[in-house]
């Protein structure tokens, strides 16, 4: 009897191991879907790509997301700092011109990528990521001011 209960309780779990299993995988799915659907425009680079990029897109908007401190001390010449820790920080990406190209980075490459869908959502249609940050692009012996 107790061996009935038992089996009972563990199918229960199973199949309620099975839906989570289930559901983070449809979730993870649509996630994929939706984001590679969205981002079709959105190119991370490296660090030589970046200075390519650089060199070869007219008109681009270069934004730091950094914070001000750390844009003072050094940046990616004609960069403009726009931090992403700042609550004013949509108004003041809401006022770049949306049919130039923008090219954006911060320190290590995290608040960078945290801003592409703020990009993205803003109506940019092309936007280029420094993936290693400017500490990457520091560490490769690329110019700043």
């Amino acid at each position: 009897m107790q061996t009935i209960v038992m089996n009972k309780k563990r199918t229960k779990e199973m199949k309620i191991l099975l839906l989570i299993f289930l559901a983070v995988g449809i979730g993870y799915t649509v996630f994929l879907s939706v984001f590679n659907r969205s981002s079709k425009h959105i190119h991370i680079l490296n660090v030589d790509e970046f200075e390519i990029q650089l060199e070869v897109t007219k008109e681009a908007q270069i934004i730091d997301v950094r914070t001000h401190s750390e844009f003072k001390k050094r940046h990616i010449a004609g960069a403009k700092n726009i931090d992403y820790l700042r609550v004013d920080f949509r108004r003041e990406i809401n006022k770049l011109d949306k049919t130039k190209p923008v090219m954006v980075y911060c320190m290590s490459g995290y608040r960078s990528k945290m801003t592409l869908p703020t990009l993205r959502n803003a109506g940019f249609t092309t936007i280029y990521e420094l993936d290693s940050g400017f500490s990457g692009w520091v560490k490769a012996g690329k110019a700043v001011e």
